[in-house]
């Protein structure tokens, strides 16, 4: 019906354009009664007198539908707001996040006609003297959304039970094997298609308590993962965002000074792992507050980095975060052996000096290669390896050192990344005099051999793999696609965004 009421809308608006222009042409203003507009708003007075009927007589197909699941006992409340507006309150009492009330809210909002409004289980301010304001409250933003046929999902502010102001509009990032709810610059995004909605604001989520449009949320629903193994229920407001932002849903907030009383959902949100193998998101961070949940979905840097090179995305962040922490554990035990101690990375490591790698290895690569390096002499690396053995163990995680052949490959204790690292004494420190940071790591190099690193390694070039690798560029839509250097679109210039560092969340 709010589909039917929309195209309704948008010929009126077409019919008023084509009678400007045509008064317009001829010179004259044509008298109001010859003004199209009257037959639309007509014909849009019959649509709406004929869906109210149909909701009427077809009990079976609830109009508008409220749901509700949570730890307090609203029914009857509710039912006393939604008496004489035409609408169904289904309302009964679980667990404050739990999968019985996802369950609720997905079976009661399939067979519904023309809009589903969530309460939020956070909701609060529900004592006698309360429940007129909260009432007051859902009547502006359902009347609200029921005026706007152009809004599809709307909520409204929040203000938590400590009295906090809760903004709910938010970018929602996706890539790189992260997800993070990020604030907009200014509050919102422009309000685009909506000009005509001056009440709503624009983002890519909004509030707990919500209403949909019932046929926009039925395909949000179709093939989700809460419909087919249930999720608790701020996960499943997880993923109806998810599935919104995929789908170019504008999210709306009402900002017509209708507050709503409940929590940030977002707060109580995890990351189970059935989204993470669902939406490829191995790192999530909701709010400052709420920490970063992790799944991961790789079981070792081989895996991960042939994953990468298949299908042309960026490195699994838990593999990356793993050998960069790995690095770091590594340097800080080797530096503190002494103050002429020192690392210098070899191989095609040495690119991360014009990769920006001073904070961390650069997104396509999944192992470290360098040289522990000394000034005194170490005679055998196999017995200074064995000399540490408990100090190793005892870095980070735990880390081990096997030998092969001339190196040593330092590993964590789950075997999940590794590093090719080459141990050798009787070095001079001063002629390693250029210093930079690999990995947060200082590390030194000298002049020959950058220039011999650089003329073997092509770093101009962005490639997997060392000098015969292909450029980069994706195979699909992954989420955690590289940027395209086969092309070199204006848009990219085969450089990443910022959100492509492994910290970058909010």
């Amino acid at each position: 019906g709010r589909q039917n009421a929309l195209s309704l809308v948008r010929s009126v608006q077409s019919l008023m354009a084509e009678w400007v222009g045509s008064s317009r042409s001829r010179g004259t203003l044509a008298l109001a009664g010859d003004w199209p507009v009257f037959e639309a708003l007509g014909r849009l007075s019959k649509e709406l007198r004929r869906l109210r009927e149909s909701s009427v007589a077809s009990p079976r197909r609830p109009a508008v539908v409220v749901l509700y699941c949570g730890p307090m006992d609203l029914s009857a409340r509710l039912q006393r707001w939604a008496h004489g507006r035409g609408v169904v309150v289904r309302a009964v009492q679980g667990g404050l996040n739990s999968a019985a009330c996802t369950e609720h809210y997905v079976r009661n909002s399939l067979d519904v006609a023309d809009a589903v409004m969530f309460i939020s289980p956070w909701t609060h301010r529900w004592t006698q003297l309360e429940t007129e304001e909260t009432e007051k409250v859902f009547t502006n933003l359902l009347s609200a959304f029921q005026r706007y046929p152009e809004v599809e999902l709307g909520g409204a502010p929040c203000v938590d039970r400590a009295g906090y102001w809760v903004w709910p509009p938010r970018e929602v990032k996706r890539k790189y094997w992260k997800l993070a709810y990020r604030a907009f610059p200014t509050g919102f995004r422009a309000p685009g298609a909506m000009k005509t909605a001056s009440d709503w604001v624009v983002g890519d989520v909004t509030s707990g308590t919500r209403i949909y449009d019932a046929t926009l949320l039925r395909k949000l629903l179709n093939g989700s993962v809460a419909v087919r193994t249930g999720l608790d229920v701020a996960e499943f407001l997880v993923e109806l965002d998810i599935r919104g932002v995929n789908a170019r849903v504008a999210a709306a907030t009402l900002v017509d000074g209708t507050v709503l009383r409940e929590d940030n959902y977002l707060e109580h949100a995890m990351w189970p792992a059935s989204l993470a193998r669902e939406y490829a998101v191995e790192a999530a961070e909701f709010t400052p507050t709420a920490g970063r949940h992790i799944v991961c979905l790789f079981p070792n840097a081989r895996e991960a980095n042939y994953f990468a090179e298949m299908r042309g995305t960026v490195i699994s962040w838990c593999i990356r975060e793993r050998l960069n922490r790995m690095f770091q554990n590594i340097a800080k035990w080797w530096h503190a052996l002494g103050d002429d101690y020192f690392i210098v990375p070899v191989s095609a490591s040495v690119l991360n000096m014009v990769r920006n790698g001073e904070a961390e290895v650069f997104p396509w690569e999944a192992d470290i290669d360098i040289n522990l390096l000394t000034t005194k002499p170490v005679d055998d690396f196999r017995a200074l390896l064995a000399e540490h053995v408990d100090a190793l163990a005892q870095l980070g995680s735990g880390y081990k050192a096997t030998i092969r052949g001339d190196r040593a490959v330092f590993s964590d204790t789950e075997d999940t990344v590794r590093m090719d690292v080459w141990i050798s004494g009787g070095h001079d420190l001063a002629s390693w005099d250029i210093r930079t940071q690999l990995a947060g790591v200082e590390v030194r190099l000298y002049q020959d051999f950058v220039f011999r690193s650089f003329h073997h390694y092509k770093p101009g070039v962005k490639v997997y793999g060392h000098t015969a690798g292909k450029l980069l560029g994706c195979l699909d839509d992954h989420p955690a696609c590289m940027v395209d250097c086969y092309r070199r679109q204006p848009s990219t210039h085969c450089e990443f965004d910022d959100f492509v560092h492994l910290n970058s969340f909010l």
